[in-house]
């Protein structure tokens, strides 16, 4: 009798295409694991900004802040700030409400905004913070672009918008 050792070529192919399978959906699940574990980062982020928003709001009572995306920045703090109005977002980190890392971001962006004065804002009863997913970045899945908002408001409420 001849005993023959090794496996059949149909064998090995049945394995390949299971382990082709498996790889698939591993992949798969960690590209949506990686995008929700960026969102979670981002909307820590958003409630930090709302926090700082709240802190410049207490230490200039009078100096308003006009709607604008934050951007990293290393400008310096605007004398009199405690009479100016309007000024931009950015100067939460120049005047040292936040930390200059982390808001040039290539999957959102960030915005200091009022109530109601534009769609992303529309649900905040408040001045607060809202976090955008930009429709650029192909890693992101489809449910954070477009018309996805993460908003916070100054006292710490919170509304997550998805678009249609």
């Amino acid at each position: 009798m001849n005993k023959r050792k090794g496996f059949t070529l149909i064998e090995l192919l049945i394995a390949a295409t299971i382990i082709g399978a498996l790889a698939v959906f591993a992949t798969i699940s960690y590209r949506a694991s990686e995008a929700d574990t960026r969102i979670a980062a981002a909307k820590a982020k958003t409630d930090a900004l709302a926090g700082a928003m709240r802190r410049f709001h207490i230490e200039f009572p009078r100096a308003g802040l006009n709607n604008s995306v934050i951007e990293n920045t290393t400008a310096a703090c605007p004398s009199g700030v405690s009479s100016a109005t309007n000024l931009s977002a950015t100067v939460l980190i120049s005047c040292g409400q936040l930390d200059n890392r982390g808001w040039t971001n290539d999957y959102v962006e960030f915005t200091v905004c009022g109530t109601n004065t534009d769609g992303i804002c529309a649900n905040l009863t408040a001045p607060g913070a809202c976090m955008t997913g930009k429709s650029t970045n192909s890693r992101m899945p489809a449910r954070y672009k477009g018309n996805y908002a993460y908003c916070v408001t100054e006292a710490g409420v919170s509304s997550e918008t998805f678009g249609s």
